[in-house]
């Protein structure tokens, strides 16, 4: 597949209006926040180069996470929450992909095989970034994904 230049999630958002915002039941994120702001606690940066299992269980810490990853992590790959997958299979995944750092949310459920020395706790009240945010890496432009179907492995 061609690879496709574009600009990081985060860029193109940051041209939109400033009183867009994200938000859930509870929370609400405008784009001015998210252009000064971290939802990763000042850790994104630890992220910079890693691949990255996003395991949030909440949509809005989800797109947070990939928001301020996106150009960052050299690969991200999302577990969708209460998906019902056994250890060995979550485990070939993992391997798959290459992960060595992990970002969940306060909601996520603790799983012993998510356990990285790498780690982030997304959430959706932000706090002041201490710099501002610089891409490591090219965006890819798309996000490749494999969808399981059946009993098949992956």
């Amino acid at each position: 597949m061609a690879r496709i230049e574009a600009p990081s999630l985060r860029d193109y958002i940051a041209n939109t209006s400033a009183q867009k915002a994200f938000w859930d039941p509870a929370f609400s994120v405008t784009v001015a926040d998210l252009n000064r702001g971290t939802s990763l606690g000042g850790l994104a940066t630890d992220l910079t180069g890693h691949s990255v299992l996003v395991a949030t269980a909440r949509q809005l810490t989800t797109a947070l996470a990939l928001i301020e990853l996106d150009g960052r992590a050299r690969r991200l790959t999302i577990l969708p929450p209460n998906i019902d997958i056994d250890r060995d299979h979550l485990g070939s995944i993992l391997a798959s992909a290459e992960i060595d750092a992990v970002v969940v949310d306060s909601d996520a459920p603790q799983v012993p095989t998510l356990d990285f020395a790498t780690r982030a706790v997304c959430r959706p009240a932000l706090v002041p970034a201490a710099e501002p945010h610089r891409p490591a890496f090219a965006p890819n432009g798309y996000f490749s994904r494999r969808v399981r179907r059946g009993p098949q492995s992956w």
